[in-house]
């Protein structure tokens, strides 16, 4: 790696990629935090945060082609899973089918690649059940369940296509049962704050150095 080069990195998600629904502000969000970690590590850095509130990977995949292409980057982050799997009032399912959510995250994949640009698969985080569905208790299990199903196949995805997985709600999962972050860290029961945005974007730095020097 030419440490002059500098690196771009387009970051393409939902509000977990915007970053500033749990109280965050710009500078707080994982895509801003990830630079500056990476950059403190010696590495020449653009991390561009297309992040989109409420987004789905379906609706992600109508946009790839304008608000990813264009930056020709070195690499595209994708964390999608949130809202595909969230369970709308008065459904018991979401409004997004898994089939739906995986040929999405495929074609992102495959556009991606196609386009010379090495795409990285993020799973999302988890769930703090007694923040975000106070108001919907008796779903929340589902909502929880079907999140759960999302990840794995996110997993299986990245996988198959071999690429590079960052497993973020496993990696907040096991912290969680350490030292019980959901509830600090997601304020609202689903958006990380600054220091659940810190720590996605730590973990990512990790993850993108070790590919960068493969």
């Amino acid at each position: 790696m030419n440490k002059t080069e500098i690196i771009k990195i387009v970051a393409f998600g939902d509000s977990i990629t915007e970053g500033t629904y749990g109280g965050a502000d710009v500078s707080q969000t994982y895509p801003s935090l990830l630079q500056n970690v990476l950059t403190k590590n010696g590495i020449n850095t653009e991390v561009v945060n297309t992040g989109i509130p409420g987004e789905t990977a379906v609706e992600g995949l109508k946009r790839f082609k304008w608000h990813v292409l264009p930056q020709n980057p070195n690499y595209v982050l994708i964390m999608y899973g949130a809202n595909d799997s969230y369970i709308p009032p008065g459904y018991r399912h979401p409004v997004i089918s898994i089939e739906d959510f995986t040929s999405s995250i495929v074609m992102l994949i495959k556009m991606a690649k196609e386009n010379h640009i090495c795409p990285i698969l993020m799973t999302t985080t988890p769930l703090a059940i007694e923040g975000f569905f106070d108001d919907d208790v008796s779903n929340s299990e589902s909502h929880t369940n079907y999140l759960e199903k999302f990840m794995v196949i996110i997993r299986e995805i990245a996988t198959k296509e071999g690429i590079t997985l960052i497993d973020h709600y496993q990696t907040w999962k096991l912290k969680d049962a350490e030292l019980g972050i959901l509830a600090k860290y997601l304020p609202d029961g689903v958006h990380p704050n600054a220091a659940g945005n810190l720590l996605i974007a730590e973990t990512t730095a990790v993850s993108i150095i070790r590919l960068m020097n493969e």
